[in-house]
């Protein structure tokens, strides 16, 4: 995907314990914003804040606050923008969002990925069907265990994202 010159940024200021159908709000915007095709997501969480009910949040150990806040920022050319906050209009209709909703204009200088991953390998993000994703963990799991990982002090969740799935394999 190209994105370059005038952008939007899309900002949703939620606290991190809000839940849509059981679901952290935040994970279900990036998934939702990745699914729609929009150029990319981030999740910003925050030390203090207030908002419309004017309750302090606070990451102070006297004062620690359940309810973190938490910036989404979803950025794509404008019309894009616009849609996914109509989309979004139309799903949490009826439900009990709080929060709050900004735009504003960017100028996009630079947006390209690595030619490779960060480590020289190419990697592809694909959202998995929970019954498939149980079914790999059970995978990496049983590999984590042949190779006597546990002493690397490595974690399964580690070893389950390295695994690669491809429609008629799969290589851990």
């Amino acid at each position: 995907m190209k994105l370059e010159g005038k952008s939007q940024v899309l900002r949703i200021y939620i606290g991190s314990q809000d839940k849509y159908k059981h679901q952290p709000t935040y994970e279900f915007l990036v998934l939702e914003a990745k699914r729609k095709g929009l150029a990319g997501a981030s999740v910003f969480r925050g030390v203090l804040s207030y908002g419309a009910n004017s309750v302090i949040h606070s990451a102070k150990i006297l004062a620690l606050s359940a309810d973190l806040p938490i910036v989404v920022e979803i950025i794509d050319k404008k019309e894009k923008i616009f849609d996914f906050i109509e989309h979004l209009d139309n799903i949490f209709t009826g439900h009990n969002f709080g929060g709050m909703v900004t735009t504003f204009e960017v100028d996009v200088v630079v947006y390209q990925p690595h030619e490779k991953g960060k480590d020289g390998k190419f990697y592809e993000t694909i959202i998995l069907p929970k019954e498939m994703k149980k079914e790999l963990e059970k995978m990496a799991i049983n590999e984590y265990n042949k190779n006597k990982l546990w002493d690397n002090h490595e974690t399964i969740s580690g070893i389950f994202f390295l695994c690669v799935l491809s429609i008629d394999k799969q290589v851990c």
